[in-house]
Order: structure tokens, then C-alpha cells, then sequence
């Protein structure tokens, strides 16, 4: 597939707004399971090749709500 990585600051927990997102129907995976050998840093691994141009506002919106379910806070 076709994904990409975006760091997340300390003290967010990536496990938990990956989870957040999955049940709004998003590809999306925690990077912190994906470290073996070093301390994981929190991230999330977004997944988009099989999403339709079209549908990218829409899933955008997903996320933002998976963040505020996952931190409690709505953040711009």
C-alpha cells in the first residue's frame, strides 16, 4: 500500500487515536508498534491508496474526531 508517517509530540499516545481512527473506518496503524530494537517514539502510519479523492475531506474529518476522542481536547 501506499502510506506515510507523521510524528506525533510526546505524551500523546499514538495507540490510542490509531484506535480512535480505525473505528471510524481509517487506515491507520500506530508507528510505536513498528520499533523494535530503540524506545518506539509515538506516530501514526496513515494509509491512502485505496481512498477516493473525493472522500479525503470527509476522512479528514474522521481523524480530527478520532484526535479529540483520543486526547479529550479540539485543537486547530
Amino acid at each position: 500500500g501506499i502510506q506515510f508517517v507523521g510524528e506525533l509530540r510526546s505524551g500523546l499516545s499514538d495507540v490510542a487515536i490509531a484506535a480512535a481512527a480505525r473505528r471510524r473506518g481509517l487506515n491507520i496503524s500506530p508507528l510505536s508498534m513498528h520499533y523494535r530494537h530503540t524506545r518506539p517514539a509515538p506516530g501514526l502510519v496513515l494509509g491512502y491508496a485505496a481512498i477516493n479523492e473525493a472522500n479525503m475531506p470527509a476522512s479528514f474529518r474522521s481523524l480530527r474526531q478520532a484526535f479529540v476522542e483520543a486526547t479529550g481536547t479540539a485543537r486547530n
